[in-house]
């Protein structure tokens, strides 16, 4: 007797039963990502043990995947029943909080309300927070909602307390560590401040937190909460990928999972699978070129200026970088120049560099540069959000800083991008590319200026992949200068 195949579905892991053990091997292979080198991972056939399968020998998968195994299955003429084995936590009241909201916003808040799990892939300046905010107040449930920097998650939760309506204990946020609770010599808690701050998270409606401190929260404390959000979920395929799966292990009591990510792109290693694992597929994306066409975002136009210095020749990364960027003199008297010749022109500028040294020496040579070194050197979050602030009121026109100025932070006033980094990583790039791209009065396009770095093999690499990058935007124009000499006609005409 030939059972029906049945697909067993959970909150974080789901089951395939009934189905022949050869088939789950072939399958395997579709549901695998490429672990780095440096990283675990675990042999499938002869692929040299750098494929790690998420489909597992005995039938379980993250739920995030189930549609994509369904989508294989069928391949194979299989199309199993799917009994779900959660259970609907209950509706709460709506919070009707005045949350103004965008058409493309509104649509995608309801497609994910529908779908009760999954990616919103909206570039960054779209307003993920607010989409994500506004689900939340329409299904007010207990929510655990995971931010990837201690600066989203201060400016997450100062979001989150401005448009809900909320009680005044009701949004929490905490970074650096669960509370440590102290027991007695009979396993009793103690009374105290940090029994005091675990009570109020446990209690809490919303809690913001970063990955690391919530992989460390009890099980307990998930057991409270009925949706998860992965803020800049792209941080699940890099180096906190292990946080992740632990959050994921704790959270099989949440019902509701959304991600939010600017950054959802297919690799060759097959990485963005373990984002989707964790969630689920995309509910709905947005594009660059819809916000450019709804005035949301600028265009840019980006200038490559050609390094020509002395060929460096075969070096290790760190002493390319070091020797080719950081102290390639030409180069960084060009940063400079580059940075004076755009403030003349009423532009505020960002200059984004790798290494707190970096931007140190380049912001002592551009007049008036406000160098932001990042909470986690010897600037405190107090300093890094002064400095922000000051930018965008105009009290000075030029930040320099490292990823402090990255990903999630808002400069809306900044109109001209300096990277003086390097680099080519595709998600690093975009997501430095777009501080600059918020629209705003008097802004009709944004200046990006980058350098073609022909002086080291590796280095050339990395810009004409950066090159690559900015052209595959519809709305960016990219040109390669013949000679730095060219840049001031360039600007004349873009600026």
């Amino acid at each position: 007797m030939t059972l029906e195949p049945r697909l067993l579905f959970g909150n974080s892991f789901s089951q395939i039963v009934n189905i022949d053990p050869a088939l789950i091997r072939v399958l395997q292979f579709d549901l695998a990502f490429q672990a780095s080198p440096s990283g675990p991972g675990s042999s499938i056939g002869d692929q040299g043990g750098s494929w790690v399968p998420l489909l597992q020998n005995e039938g379980y998968i993250p739920s995030g995947l189930v549609p994509e195994l369904e989508k294989l299955l069928l391949r194979y003429g299989i199309a199993p029943t799917r009994v779900d084995m959660r259970k609907r936590p209950d509706e709460e009241v709506p919070r009707h909080s005045t949350i103004q909201l965008r058409p493309y916003q509104e649509n995608l808040v309801k497609l994910a309300l529908l779908k009760e799990r999954g990616i919103i892939d909206a570039v960054p300046r779209s307003g993920k927070t607010r989409i994500l905010t506004s689900i939340l107040d329409r299904n007010p449930l207990k929510t655990l909602w995971v931010a990837p920097t201690k600066a989203i998650v201060h400016q997450t939760y100062a979001v989150l307390k401005q448009l809900l309506s909320a009680g005044p204990e009701e949004i929490q946020e905490v970074v650096g560590g669960w509370p440590k609770i102290q027991l007695d010599q009979h396993g009793d808690e103690v009374p105290g401040p940090a029994l005091d701050r675990a009570v109020k998270l446990f209690d809490s409606w919303i809690l913001v937190t970063t990955a690391a401190t919530a992989a460390k929260a009890p099980k307990a404390f998930f057991d409270t909460r009925h949706i998860l959000i992965q803020d800049e979920s792209h941080h699940a395929i890099a180096s906190e990928a292990g946080l992740y799966a632990q959050i994921n292990g704790k959270a099989d009591n949440i019902y509701y999972r959304y991600g939010a990510t600017g950054t959802h792109f297919r690799s060759e290693e097959r990485t963005e699978i373990l984002m989707d694992a964790l969630l689920s597929e995309v509910i709905g994306s947005v594009s660059v070129q819809e916000l450019v066409d709804l005035n949301f975002l600028t265009p840019a136009s980006v200038a490559f200026v050609p390094i020509d210095g002395p060929l460096l020749g075969p070096q290790s990364y760190h002493s390319a970088y070091q020797f080719g960027i950081e102290l390639q003199q030409q180069r960084n008297d060009l940063i400079v120049w580059c940075a004076q010749a755009l403030l003349s022109l009423g532009k505020r500028v960002l200059v984004l560099v790798k290494h707190v040294e970096h931007g140190a020496r380049l912001a002592e040579r551009i007049p008036g540069a406000v160098f932001v070194k990042g909470a986690n050197v010897d600037f405190t979050d107090a300093e890094v959000q002064s400095a922000i602030q000051g930018f965008n009121s105009g009290a000075h026109n030029c930040l320099v800083g490292t990823s402090v100025l990255g990903e999630g932070i808002d400069l809306p006033a900044a109109d001209a991008l300096i990277y003086a980094k390097g680099g080519s990583a595709r998600v690093t790039v975009t997501q430095d590319l777009f501080r600059v791209l918020t629209a705003s009065p008097g802004k009709k396009r944004s200046i990006v200026i980058d350098f073609a770095d022909r002086h080291q093999e590796m280095l050339r690499q990395q810009s004409v992949a950066r090159g690559n990058i900015y052209a595959a935007e519809e709305s960016f124009s990219v040109d390669v200068l013949g000679s730095p000499l060219d840049l001031t006609a360039w600007l004349s005409s873009h600026a």
